[in-house]
């Protein structure tokens, strides 16, 4: 399948679209785990980064038929246990 074939026939934007969707979605999980496994300082910063990745997962809700919710929950559940 040709790019243009792919375009045509998920309407208007879709291929190309869809494919930064992903992007962003792998992009958003990655950031997750930095920040949560970049809490290595002090406590406040270990608070900071915690609180940043738990963002960043909830941000990750939004990317549900991408990543999986549960994958998106285990970093949630690592922020309550951290």
């Amino acid at each position: 399948m040709t790019l243009d074939a792919a375009s045509s026939n998920a309407g208007p934007g879709g291929g190309i679209d869809n494919a930064w969707r992903g992007a962003e979605a792998y992009h958003f999980w990655l950031l997750a785990h930095r920040q949560l496994y970049a809490a290595s300082g002090g406590e406040e910063e270990r608070r900071r980064n915690v609180g940043l990745a738990m963002r960043t997962a909830l941000h990750l809700r939004q990317y549900d038929d991408i990543i999986n919710p549960v994958e998106v929950g285990f970093v949630a559940c690592e922020h309550a246990a951290g």
